[in-house]
């Protein structure tokens, strides 16, 4: 199976790992959007580098991202299409963007040193996201002892 490479940017070392093409198998058994079951998908589909002892659940928040965006790319291409509901007023509204674009901004920041993200919709609505430095709450200890 085809694999990519993807550098870890914000991972001590800035390795650069190997991501296998996900198989319908493997999509199928992705039933939620949490980050359990996002590292749980990377735990099966990164080849990490010989003799490193890096897991998945112990990757920075924008790297583990990287990934799944590779993943995306090789499976669906590179433009993400999406509806989705506002919370406030149930209005519907399609949310359309090219993955190398949030690729570029990503390695940008990491070559600045910046961690924030920000963001400015078509109307002109800026928002800005702090990235998580780790999946946390217990939660790698938690998927050891699966």
């Amino acid at each position: 199976m085809p694999s990519e490479q993807v550098a870890l940017h914000f991972t001590r070392g800035n390795p650069i790992v190997s991501i296998r093409e996900i198989t319908g198998r493997e999509e199928w058994r992705v039933r939620e959007g949490s980050t359990k079951t996002a590292v749980e998908l990377l735990q099966r589909l990164v080849e990490w580098p010989s003799g490193s002892a890096m897991q998945a659940d112990e990757l920075p928040a924008p790297d583990r991202d990287a990934l799944l965006a590779g993943i995306y790319v090789n499976a669906y291409g590179n433009t993400v299409e999406s509806t989705a509901e506002c919370t406030e007023c149930s209005n519907r509204y399609e949310i359309r963007f090219p993955l190398s674009d949030l690729k570029a901004t990503v390695e940008r920041n990491a070559a600045t040193g910046e961690s924030d993200s920000e963001s400015e919709s078509r109307g002109g609505t800026r928002r800005r996201m702090r990235d998580q430095e780790r999946v946390g709450g217990g939660f790698a200890d938690e998927l050891r002892t699966m």
